[in-house]
C-alpha cells in the first residue's frame, strides 16, 4: 500500500472547520484482491486499513471516488450523504466559520457550485464564498511535525449561502466531487 505518512493536519484557526483529503492507492495487497475481482465489500474492508481514524466529514479518495468513513467502513458518496448527515461539512455564517481542506497529495479545487442535493435554497448564490473562486490550489504548508501538506483555506461563507448545499470539486490527479452545506 502506497499511502503516505498520515499528518496531524495544519494548524487551525478556531474558526476553521477541516476536512482532511486521504488519497488510497491500490497497490499491494489491495491491488491484488481488485486484480483477482474481489468481492467489493473485501476490497473496501482492505482499504478501509489504510486510512487511520477519519472524521466523517474527511474524504477518502479511492479507486476514482469520494468515500466517507461511517462506522469503520468507507460508504459511497454521495448516497452517504443521505443516509448520513454528519458527513456533510457544515459552516457556520454566524459564526463566520470557514473552510478549510488539506491533504498529503496534491490537489486544488476546481469548481464550487450548488449541488442537487437537498436542502436546496431559491436565490442561493452559485458561489457560497464571500471572496475569490476557483481555481483555488492547495498552497504547501508544514504541519506541526514538519510535514509537507497542501492546504486550500476559505473565507467565510456569504450571507445567501445559509441552508444550501454545495459540490466541491478536486483535482488530485483526477476529478472528486464531495459536499459541502451553508448553516446559520
Amino acid at each position: 500500500m502506497n499511502t503516505p505518512k498520515t499528518s496531524k493536519g495544519p494548524k487551525l484557526d478556531p474558526k476553521e472547520r477541516d476536512v482532511h483529503i486521504i488519497k488510497v492507492t491500490s497497490e499491494g495487497a489491495l491491488g491484488r484482491m481488485m486484480a483477482d475481482h474481489a468481492p467489493q465489500e473485501q476490497i473496501l474492508q482492505e482499504a478501509a486499513k489504510h486510512v487511520g481514524r477519519p472524521k466523517k466529514t474527511d474524504v477518502v479518495v479511492f479507486d476514482h471516488k469520494p468515500w466517507h468513513m461511517v462506522n469503520g467502513r468507507l460508504r459511497p458518496h454521495p448516497k452517504v450523504h443521505l443516509e448520513d448527515k454528519e458527513t456533510i461539512l457544515k459552516i457556520s455564517f454566524k459564526q463566520q466559520e470557514r473552510a478549510c481542506w488539506w491533504s498529503e497529495q496534491e490537489f486544488r479545487i476546481t469548481r464550487i457550485e450548488p449541488s442537487h442535493h437537498s436542502p436546496t435554497v431559491s436565490g442561493a448564490p452559485d458561489y457560497p464564498f464571500a471572496t475569490g473562486q476557483p481555481p483555488l490550489p492547495g498552497q504547501r504548508e508544514l504541519d506541526p511535525d514538519g510535514q509537507e501538506i497542501f492546504v486550500v483555506r476559505c473565507p467565510p461563507i456569504a450571507a445567501g449561502a445559509v441552508g444550501q448545499t454545495y459540490k466541491i470539486n478536486f483535482f488530485m490527479g483526477e476529478d472528486i466531487d464531495p459536499d459541502m452545506e451553508g448553516t446559520p
